[in-house]
C-alpha cells in the first residue's frame, strides 16, 4: 500500500509543475483533497527529494497518510 505526504496549496505552488526526465512530469496540483490540501506520494518524494523545487518545502513538518485515507476532490467533467 502506498503512502502520501499531505501538503498545503502554498507548498504545491512552491513545488510547481516540472519535467524531471524525458516524457516524465510532476504536478502537485493533480491531487487536490476535499480539505484543500494536495498529495505527493512517498515514492515520488523519494525519487525527487534532491530536486531544487523539492528543497523549497520543509518535509520534516509533513506527515504521511495511507492510501486508504485519501479523500480526493471530485473533478468536474
Amino acid at each position: 500500500m502506498s503512502n502520501f505526504f499531505k501538503i498545503t496549496k502554498a507548498d504545491a505552488a512552491n513545488l510547481g509543475a516540472f519535467d524531471y526526465a524525458p516524457h516524465q512530469a510532476f504536478d502537485p496540483f493533480c491531487s487536490e483533497q476535499k480539505d484543500g490540501t494536495y498529495l505527493v506520494s512517498e515514492e515520488m518524494y523519494n525519487l525527487l527529494f534532491l530536486e531544487e523545487n523539492f528543497q523549497k518545502v520543509d518535509w520534516s513538518k509533513k506527515f504521511l497518510i495511507a492510501e486508504k485515507d485519501i479523500d480526493t476532490k471530485p473533478v468536474p467533467v
